[in-house]
């Protein structure tokens, strides 16, 4: 939280006068670089691990295609990413901390990929979804 205070502070300095559309805009730019970067950092900590890959490459295919989470991996889940959240039918799942984290993700599998698809071809279901979800 403190992090996303400084952000706040970082978008309004220098300019007071902003509008709070503009200010909004450069905190979860920011915010969106912030967690990018924790994506990035757990998902090349899963290629070092033997067999943790495919698992941590999963949950960001389902984050992008917005669908439950029912399992976190260990680098997700000690990643800070993701909490654990209630549905209207009490079914518990994991859902990202915030929009700027879903934003993220998507912006991550938009730049790589080949890197995604590469892993998820061994799991058809996702791979048929990612493929799904290209095609919009």
């Amino acid at each position: 939280m403190p992090r996303m205070i400084f952000f706040w502070c970082q978008a309004s300095h220098g300019n007071l006068q902003a509008s709070f559309s503009k200010i909004l805009q450069n905190f979860n730019n920011m915010a969106e670089s912030y967690y990018k970067q924790g994506i990035q950092k757990t998902l090349d900590r899963a290629e070092q691990s033997s067999g943790a890959e495919r698992s941590v490459f999963q949950v960001a295919a389902h984050v992008c295609l917005n669908t439950p989470v029912w399992r976190l991996p260990d680098l997700w889940s000690i990643s800070g990413l993701f909490i654990e959240a209630v549905d209207g039918d009490s079914i518990w799942h994991f859902a990202c901390v915030c929009p700027s984290v879903s934003n993220a993700f998507m912006k991550f599998l938009s730049d790589h990929m080949d890197r995604i698809i590469g892993v998820l071809v061994c799991d058809p279901v996702s791979f048929i979804s990612i493929l799904g979800w290209l095609r919009c």
